[in-house]
């Protein structure tokens, strides 16, 4: 165990690409079984990869290979045949792993002082040791929240929660649902009753006048020439 302690101590650090490939294969080994998937190259990489680091390495960092992103380094998994993968509008996922490929029965975990040996005997009298090595943290959970932007946090606050606070979706969907029933609704029925109490009486309408015959039209007749009789000397 101390010559173990030591070589682990003396290990010497991993390439970048060296890495990748050993935390693909050690969580392929370990955490993701069948039964995860499908799964996103993302949750892939944050829930299986980097927990697959060992101890002694340097931070896990797509970004630091010679692949850049954790798509592209999927991708060439999927072209050396190692896993089966699709991808639609940018989403890479994980569908199958080929448990029977030569890389993959070759790959070999590294020892360290937290290593736990089992011997299995079967029943033809043979022997085989199997190693595995424990986890250095479980795989994170990821929880998408929302936080209030400058539009809503108004209604958020009149509720009785903090502008700086972190809401699920389910949670932030309640709390918009009760400020509507609260405070739009009520607000909005309160104004009606109000109005109509507060409404003046129409005005009675005036009287209406007496109704008059229309003036007759007024018919002038062409007065007729005088016809005089005119003496001659």
């Amino acid at each position: 165990e101390a010559e173990e302690e030591e070589a682990e101590a003396e290990e010497e650090p991993m390439a970048p690409d060296e890495l990748m490939n050993y935390c693909f294969y050690a969580a392929l080994k370990t955490t993701c079984t069948d039964a995860e998937l499908p799964l996103s190259a993302d949750k892939f990489y944050s829930h299986h990869m980097q927990p697959a680091r060992p101890a002694k390495q340097p931070p896990l960092d797509a970004k630091k290979s010679s692949f850049k992103q954790i798509g592209k380094f999927i991708k060439a998994m999927h072209k050396a045949k190692a896993i089966a993968v699709r991808e639609v509008k940018n989403v890479i996922t994980i569908l199958s792993v080929d448990r029977a490929a030569k890389d993959y029965l070759a790959f070999e975990l590294r020892g360290s002082s937290r290593a736990v040996r089992a011997s299995n005997t079967p029943a033809d009298g043979g022997g085989r040791d199997e190693e595995v090595v424990a986890l250095r943290t479980k795989p994170p959970v990821v929880t998408e929240v929302w936080q209030p932007n400058s539009y809503t946090k108004p209604l958020f606050v009149e509720m009785g929660h903090d502008k700086a606070d972190y809401f699920t979706t389910q949670e932030a969907h309640a709390v918009l649902d009760r400020y509507v029933s609260e405070r739009l609704a009520g607000a909005a029925a309160a104004p009606s009753r109000s109005a109509a109490a507060a409404a003046p009486p129409a005005a009675a309408a005036p009287p209406a006048a007496p109704r008059s015959r229309p003036p007759r039209p007024c018919v002038l007749a062409p007065r007729r020439a005088r016809r005089t009789a005119t003496a001659w000397p």
